[in-house]
């Protein structure tokens, strides 16, 4: 038996057009479809993505998130606009004091830390201060943009991050847990609804993070669509040695240009291909009754790859004991 070997297989924006143009009869075997046709599926095939989030189809779309320690709030806007909060970063801790003032600090190792990075700097009374970093790391000393507050001790806590890997507005959040950067050793945080987070009294708690909610507030923001979605937590951080982790459901990358791939396993290539050649049908003059036969069509193979996309994990049920 001869074998490939190989499991790459990958279509892109255009393959995906050419291929649902070509199902129902618009263009033949081999013939390229116009710019025109190219863009006007294309806007079709990125609403078709964006709708079908709505089904759940995000086991592949789940990824980790960081919250970092800020000082006097009790939530944080996630999103292009949003709070301190990153897809990936690097700790590390101060070597030796800084004065208030001072525009240096000294950390235990500089890897991964490159100019424009943003950066977060546990000052001596336990808050957070957030700047950039101002050129690059000097053997151990790394410049800030902005000065010190605030006396610094050695052996704070500094986060720094990239802004590439700011994190994008979750399309919700799974789960979250509270863990503490000198050992990784994680806490659950029990989520709240925004009902339950709203009747707590007292907002401004200074012990630590216990509980938390998420708000994903859909609008618009000065970078457009979809905005940010809001955090919520209870307590507040009361130093810089912990970062909440989230498990959190990522939107859908665009498909902007021809050889884009869609964000997508490789099972669901068929699907959005068939979906698409339904949506782009009745243009095409598709009589109604093939149009049912091709929807059916589609809804099948969506269905079948769907019902496939679960955990294979027991499910414990039990009373809520909070009395909500």
């Amino acid at each position: 038996m001869a074998l490939s070997g190989s499991i790459d297989f990958a279509v892109t924006r255009d393959d995906l057009i050419k291929a649902a143009l070509q199902h129902i009869g618009a263009i033949g075997d081999g013939d390229t479809p116009s710019s025109t046709q190219l863009s006007e599926a294309g806007l079709l095939l990125n609403m078709l993505i964006k709708n079908w989030a709505k089904d759940g189809m995000q086991l592949w779309m789940r990824y980790y998130g960081f919250i970092f320690p800020v000082s006097g709030t009790s939530s944080v806007a996630l999103g292009a606009e949003g709070g301190k909060a990153a897809t990936s970063y690097l700790w590390t801790t101060t070597s030796a004091a800084s004065a208030a003032a001072a525009t240096t600090i000294t950390v235990t190792t500089v890897t991964g830390i490159a100019t424009t990075n943003i950066i977060g700097v546990e000052l001596s009374d336990g808050t957070m201060q957030w700047t950039t970093v101002n050129g690059a790391p000097a053997g151990s000393v790394v410049t800030l943009t902005a000065a010190l507050t605030g006396a610094v001790a050695s052996g704070a806590d500094v986060y720094v991050y990239a802004t590439t890997a700011k994190l994008t507005r979750p399309v919700d959040i799974v789960e979250s847990f509270l863990r503490h950067s000198a050992d990784d050793i994680d806490t659950p945080l029990d989520r709240l609804s925004m009902n339950e987070y709203n009747q707590l009294p007292n907002k401004t708690e200074t012990m630590g993070i216990v509980q938390w909610c998420y708000d994903k507030v859909l609008n618009f923001s000065t970078s457009g669509y979809p905005g940010n979605g809001d955090y919520y937590f209870w307590g507040r951080f009361q130093n810089g040695d912990d970062v909440i982790v989230i498990k959190y459901i990522k939107e859908f990358d665009d498909l902007d240009s021809a050889t884009q791939n869609p964000e997508f396993p490789q099972q669901w290539f068929l699907p959005l291909m068939l979906g698409l050649a339904w949506l782009l049908s009745p243009k095409h003059g598709i009589p109604l009754n093939e149009r049912k036969t091709l929807l059916q069509e589609a809804e099948m193979f969506k269905k079948a790859t769907l019902d496939d996309d679960q955990e294979r994990e027991s499910i414990f049920l039990q009373p809520d004991f909070t009395g909500s």
